[in-house]
């Protein structure tokens, strides 16, 4: 990606001699291609950090959520759940709340279901950022002057 970006980067710095050669709606459509390719690809990196943060997060929790259960001679976790929403901006303390309220009804399996589905958008988002990518190589070779 980096490297597409910056022969894009050379091209937009040199359009005048580079527009004898190639159309240009043809740079405009490359350009607008690359465009939703960069969009996709920090999507998909947003995304990565999140999985990777939920990973993490649940591991982490599981681990100090049962030896601090056993360990305590009280255990409140109302309070427990104030707290840890608490560190959380708000779309994620609502993410974690509907996560959190599915599993107070049995749904056990609701935080690792949110991070399965979480990585598998961020798999499409990279396989978008890779057509679009071809896509706009493809427009900006097409549109070379014969």
């Amino acid at each position: 990606m980096a490297g597409l970006g910056a022969s894009f980067a050379l091209l937009v710095a040199n359009i005048d001699s580079v527009a004898k050669y190639i159309y240009a709606y043809s740079f405009r459509w490359a350009l607008f291609w690359f465009s939703a390719s960069l969009l996709l690809g920090l999507l998909a990196r947003f995304l990565a950090v999140t999985v990777f943060g939920g990973l993490n997060s649940n591991e982490a929790l599981s681990k100090q959520l049962a030896g601090s259960i056993s360990s305590a001679k009280r255990f409140s976790f109302p309070a427990f759940i104030h707290f840890l929403f608490s560190g959380l901006l708000l779309p994620y303390k609502c993410i974690a709340s509907s996560t959190f309220d599915k599993v107070k009804r049995g749904d056990l399996m609701a935080s690792a279901r949110l991070t399965a589905k979480t990585s598998q958008l961020q798999a499409l988002l990279v396989l978008g950022q890779i057509v679009c990518s071809t896509a706009s190589v493809l427009v900006l070779a097409s549109g070379i002057k014969a």
